[in-house]
Parts: structure tokens; sequence; C-alpha cells
């Protein structure tokens, strides 16, 4: 990030044959990263995942803190993302 190595934590997503398709990393993580930017983002829930650009990123605690435990299976997301107050 402008420069500076940044290193994320983030598991193997499997497919239904134990096959790795992607690569998880967290969201507040990138957004993190990010603050401060001109690419940054806030994150924010209320039964969504709501993205609001080129707004400061306002950190939970959370952040850059997801140890790894394994990969994962992968699961089709259940919520909506809403971006700027519309869903993409």
């Amino acid at each position: 990030m402008d420069g500076k190595a940044v290193s994320f934590d983030m598991y193997a997503l499997k497919d239904a044959a134990g096959n790795p398709t992607n690569y998880d990393v967290k969201l507040r993580d990138i957004a993190s990263v990010l603050r401060g930017s001109k690419a940054q983002f806030e994150v924010g829930w209320n039964s969504a995942v709501n993205i609001e650009t080129g707004k400061p990123y306002t950190a939970n605690g959370s952040e850059m803190k997801t140890p790894y435990s394994g990969d994962r299976a992968y699961k089709v997301a259940d919520t909506t993302t809403n971006v700027n107050d519309s869903e993409p």
C-alpha cells in the first residue's frame, strides 16, 4: 500500500469437491488499510453490508486480527451488499 508491504490473513474457499476456488480477505481489513487514501471506504452493518465510498473507515477492533484456522467451504452469501445506499 503506497510502497509499503501489507500482509492479510486469508484462507482458501473450497468447492464441493474440495478444490480451492478463491481466497477470502475480510472487507474490514481492506478498508482499514485503505483508510486515508483516495480509495478509502466505510463499512457498516444493519442487516446488510453497507459500503460508503470516499468516507474514512471507522475501526471496530477486529481489523487484521483474523487468525488463519484452515481453509473453509464456500457458501453463497445470504445478505445484501449496498454501495452508497443502493444495491449493486
